[in-house]
């Protein structure tokens, strides 16, 4: 691909590093009804801005270290207008609006610029650090929606990288226990590190009765970090009277349907919502939060790949063997 070319007020950056984000992997397995080929991929990147035409523009200089957000919210519909610019209406999005950050370059547009989607990474943060804040936002917003707090007992449904940060942050607002459910042996190995206070592998046996064995009250938060409707069905059953239920991972769009217990919800008053993306607020404190260490890139870039052997790298994903994976041109 041709280096882009930046007018005034972009920002050309030059990429150190893009981890693959389950929307990619499931993108690139099943595709997209929102992405037309052909698109580059790859929104949880961070880089040097080389170019900055118009200099100055947001603040940013050539040389400065920064990482940009996935959406970009307009700032003028009804749900932006009214505190939700999470579930814009026009929002733009890298690997889907603009080119993503699979690439040796990547250009910032003058709207993210103006809009305040892209960072400077703060002094002392790692790139690999910087690649964490876009994700862990979409954390952050899950548990504040979902009111995570102190003394409750949470179940993770899936133990990759987003169930892993899941964990870590139910565990930084102050929860009792959390109990992490995992199929794949190499991640069920893998969570071992973030020390779970129960974990459950669903071939082995009933997920729910396997719960409720240890835990017979129920959760007071369930959250599915999966792209499974199954693990939504038994999420409900899991969780307590009065608990919540929070659809975290996206489902693939031939297996988007859910069977629930109805009966179960309306008599437990068991509370379902969907989680997706995350406000300016809930960015800044996931950059704090990696700032400060609650979480460490170490923890979870566990394979690195070339941009050259990007397929791999998607293979590799697809395989579950890994936590993140991290694509750098090399």
């Amino acid at each position: 691909m041709p280096v882009p070319v930046s007018r005034p007020g972009d920002l050309l950056v030059q990429v150190r590093g893009c981890n693959i984000c389950g929307s990619d992997l499931r993108t690139y397995v099943a595709g997209s009804s929102s992405i037309v080929p052909p698109v580059i991929l790859g929104h949880e990147f961070a880089g040097d801005v080389i170019e900055a035409p118009g200099q100055g523009i947001g603040g940013f200089r050539p040389g400065d270290r920064v990482v940009a957000m996935q959406d970009t919210p307009c700032g003028e519909c009804e749900y932006c207008l009214g505190g939700n610019e999470h579930v814009c209406e026009n929002k733009l999005e890298f690997g889907r609006h603009f080119p993503g950050g699979f690439a040796e370059y990547v250009l910032v547009p003058q709207v993210v610029v103006e809009k305040g989607w892209v960072r400077h990474v703060p002094d002392g943060l790692s790139y690999d650090a910087a690649t964490l804040v876009e994700p862990l936002s979409s954390c952050v917003h899950a548990q504040h929606i979902s009111g995570i707090g102190l003394g409750d007992n949470i179940v993770v449904i899936g133990a990759g990288p987003i169930g892993c940060m899941h964990l870590q942050l139910a565990r930084h607002r102050g929860a009792r226990s959390v109990t992490m459910v995992e199929i794949s042996s190499a991640r069920l190995s893998l969570v071992q590190a973030f020390s779970p206070d129960l974990v459950i592998d669903p071939s082995k046996g009933d997920m729910v009765e396997s719960f409720r064995a240890v835990y017979p009250v129920g959760a007071d938060v369930a959250i599915v970090a999966c792209p499974s409707p199954e693990a939504v069905s038994q999420a409900v059953l899991v969780t307590r009277k009065c608990g919540r239920v929070v659809v975290f991972g996206g489902l693939p769009k031939d297996r988007a349907g859910v069977c629930l217990d109805g009966n179960y919800i309306h008599y437990e008053e068991i509370s379902v919502m969907g989680s997706y993306a995350y406000t300016r607020a809930e960015n800044d404190e996931a950059l704090e939060l990696v700032r400060t260490g609650v979480v460490r890139p170490e923890d979870y870039i566990t394979q690195v790949f070339c941009l050259d052997d990007v397929v791999q790298a998607f293979e590799a994903a697809k395989a579950a063997t890994a936590l993140k994976i991290k694509v750098v041109p090399c």
